[in-house]
């Protein structure tokens, strides 16, 4: 078996956006079952090429496969009532390009996992399928056991947004708080929270701020300057150690936002706590 190497990749939240990788030929034979769920998913493979429509087949044995010859057919697919949750998509086909397909089916659904699948890796096709919002990318000959990995983080995520889409307000917005708790030193905004759960970020705004009472700004604020008391309180760390575990690009930043909630410096607070535990 021709060794495994660094392909040109893509890889969707969080993002690990790029690897290169050439020379990677099937395994043999099923992958084995997958971990995502009880039930067979549905994926669309549209390429050109039946003989690899045919290995896919045999290769994820788990999975449900609907096919298509090139893109008009998959389009026809996509229009009728159907449950795809995954679509595996060649650049190179006749008549209408997987990118052009990519960026049709992109006008519809923003959220169906694409993964790219292609023998003509450039630049300049990467590049383009960043842009349409693909979610991953592999060269051909592909690695089966690379490519199901991927195929199962997507629909992994899918399952995930289902289960959120299905949460009430409430416990949306208490997943925010959580997740607000847990990322104080980052550099979070409203929009990225609301996209979380699966709110727009004008209703999520308005409903954190009725169920918790403040605003999504004065509770991220107030979550970090509580942890920065602690600091002060408990460690020996500096002001600009704090600051950078804080997520602030500078210690002014910080020492002005911790002015703003807690009326003195950093500095005179920590004093303060020092003199206090003395006299205890």
């Amino acid at each position: 078996m021709t060794p495994c190497i660094d392909i040109l990749k893509i890889s969707s939240l969080c993002f690990d956006i790029f690897r290169i990788c050439f020379g990677v030929i099937y395994s043999v034979g099923p992958v084995g079952p997958t971990s995502v769920n009880n039930m067979k998913n549905k994926i669309l493979i549209v390429d050109d090429d039946e003989e690899l429509r045919d290995e896919l087949r045999y290769c994820f044995e788990e999975f449900m496969f609907v096919e298509a010859g090139d893109g008009r057919e998959a389009l026809k697919v996509l229009k009728r009532a159907h449950n795809i949750d995954l679509i595996l998509l060649d650049i190179k086909m006749p008549g209408m390009d997987g990118i052009e397909l990519l960026e049709k089916i992109r006008e519809n659904d923003l959220n169906i996992g694409i993964i790219i699948l292609t023998g003509h890796g450039t630049k300049e096709v990467v590049v383009s399928a960043i842009k349409k919002r693909a979610n991953d990318y592999f060269e051909k000959p592909i690695n089966i056991n690379e490519l199901k990995e991927s195929i199962e983080k997507l629909l992994r995520n899918k399952n995930r947004k289902n289960n959120i889409e299905a949460m009430d307000i409430v416990d949306k917005i208490k997943m925010s708080e959580e997740f607000i708790k847990e990322n104080y030193f980052k550099q979070i905004n409203l929009k990225d929270v609301a996209s979380m759960i699966c709110l727009s970020r004008k209703y999520f705004s308005r409903m954190f701020r009725k169920i918790t009472g403040k605003r999504f700004v004065q509770y991220k604020s107030e979550i970090k300057m509580k942890k920065a008391k602690e600091y002060l309180k408990n460690t020996s760390l500096n002001i600009s150690q704090i600051a950078f575990k804080l997520g602030y690009d500078n210690a002014e930043s910080f020492c002005r936002d911790f002015v703003m909630s807690a009326g003195r410096s950093p500095r005179d607070y920590r004093k303060k706590m020092s003199n206090m535990g003395l006299k205890k």
